[in-house]
């Protein structure tokens, strides 16, 4: 029994990480891996383990266009910072290569205008090795809500138009929104949880 709650404790560890893999099959199955790992199920543990570098080689030939150095999505093979954000998480692609792979959609036209899409990419920059980047983004993302008037994160923040929504009126917007205020998780993620809230 005692057993059975240490793994059940060890578990309950990941779950904050696999709440923020959503939509990466690859990460899943890591998470799947280390959990397998914590239940000593070795059979399945190599099943999560293959089939994860078969998704990675699959999404490397699949999406990765070696002419631009990014990767694409879509029959138009369109390029935006999110499909680049997914592919880090997933760890398909690390480290410094991750970092520069950042850095070649810093001017995509496609913008992310949410903050919940900008969560993941404060989180790419950390997986990137880029703490400095990430701190810098964060404060002028949620800083730029707040110069504009925010108490309450919003669902959607466009510095260069307030008044954008995906619901034909950005009064129907939420200016409250759960999905937004993850800044509290990402300090922690950057300086881990003793962090001097009173530090200016």
């Amino acid at each position: 029994m005692i057993k059975n709650e240490n793994y059940i404790r060890k578990a309950q560890a990941l779950i904050p990480s696999l709440y923020y893999v959503k939509e990466t099959p690859v990460s899943c199955l890591e998470y799947g891996k280390k959990l397998c790992m914590l239940i000593r199920n070795k059979n399945l543990e190599a099943v999560c383990s293959e089939r994860k570098e078969r998704m990675f080689s699959a999404a490397k030939k699949t999406f990765w266009d070696s002419s631009r150095q990014v990767f694409t999505s879509g029959q138009t093979r369109q390029v935006s910072t999110s499909s680049q954000i997914w592919m880090i998480l997933a760890e398909v692609i690390q480290g410094q290569e991750a970092a520069e792979l950042l850095d070649r959609v810093s001017d995509c036209p496609i913008l992310m205008v949410t903050p919940y899409m900008h969560h993941f990419y404060v989180q790419a920059l950390l997986l990137s090795g880029e703490l400095q980047k990430a701190m810098q983004h964060l404060k002028c993302y949620w800083g730029g809500m707040i110069c504009a008037g925010a108490d309450t994160f919003w669902e959607l923040y466009n510095p260069e138009n307030e008044e954008e929504s995906p619901y034909g009126s950005a009064c129907i917007n939420s200016y409250c929104h759960a999905w937004s205020c993850t800044p509290a998780w990402l300090l922690r993620e950057m300086y881990g949880p003793e962090v001097n809230t009173n530090e200016t």
